[in-house]
């Protein structure tokens, strides 16, 4: 009988390890506006990874309401990021974060980025704090610069 349990148990956590691993960070008033950014950038970097889009999914829900509201469900967004305006973000190589300003409830970032194909892109990556509901408190992105290129200035 105790075995019969331990292996039912073995079993279920098994099973329920998966589906943490697909789990992702949702908005925390613990994190920082630009642990907030990191997260997404890395998320993005690694889309595919544990499986296809994770990385976009990541990113969206770390998406301020606001931002949400203009680019609409996650489907929506997800081709928005595939489509020619961003999808240089996806299965990136690297990409750096520099702070350009953060005041009360605001931060703006300079990102670069290096794509697959070695192209570099600069953006800039606006968090603000969500005033209301669940995540009140929180840092999320409400806006994403158009990119530019690495001779642009943000």
């Amino acid at each position: 009988m105790m075995r019969i349990l331990t292996a039912l148990v073995l079993l279920a956590v098994l099973f329920a390890a998966p589906a943490q691993a697909l789990d992702v960070q949702r908005p925390d008033p613990a994190l920082s506006a630009k642990e907030v950014v990191s997260i997404q950038l890395e998320a993005l970097r690694n889309n595919d990874d544990p499986r296809k889009d994770a990385g976009i999914k990541q990113t969206y829900a770390l998406a301020h309401p606001q931002n949400k509201a203009l680019t609409g469900p996650l489907p929506k967004f997800t081709q928005m990021l595939e489509g020619p305006l961003y999808r240089m973000m996806l299965n990136h190589r690297a990409h750096t974060i520099e702070e350009v300003a953060q005041g009360e409830g605001r931060a703006v970032f300079g990102v670069t980025i290096v794509d697959a194909a070695g192209e570099v892109y600069k953006f800039r990556w606006t968090v603000r704090k969500i005033d209301t509901g669940d995540y009140a408190g929180a840092w999320a992105t409400v806006a994403v610069s158009p990119p530019q290129t690495a001779d642009d200035s943000i």
